[in-house]
């Protein structure tokens, strides 16, 4: 999957409590603000949380266990299409685009 572009959600899971997608996110190796293989994007986010750490800390504290799925595109350009559509569609509680800001609360403890 490293050399494909596409979106990736975020889920935390915890023993009975329901799934809940967090964050959604784009990356295609090809360039710009999306220019890394997925493997480097997740490896980014399991070692420094990248630019939702403290979020990311919290939920593990809180006995979540995070999970990412991924989803290929074509390009870069229909990564970006897939991504826009779900931030319409869906509120994702860590993303702070199309969402009107985060929300910490989206995890029961």
């Amino acid at each position: 999957m490293g050399k494909h572009c596409g979106i990736y959600e975020w889920r935390g899971t915890k023993r009975n409590q329901p799934n809940r997608v967090v964050y959604l996110g784009s990356t295609c190796p090809q360039g710009s603000r999306y220019g890394a293989k997925l493997g480097s994007r997740i490896r980014r986010y399991c070692s420094n949380g990248n630019h939702i750490a403290e979020l990311m800390d919290e939920a593990l504290e809180r006995g979540y266990e995070l999970q990412m799925r991924f989803k290929q595109a074509k390009n870069q350009e229909d990564a970006r299409k897939q991504e826009a559509k779900l931030l319409k569609k869906y509120n994702y509680a860590w993303n702070k685009t199309s969402n009107g800001g985060r929300s910490r609360s989206v995890l029961p403890k």
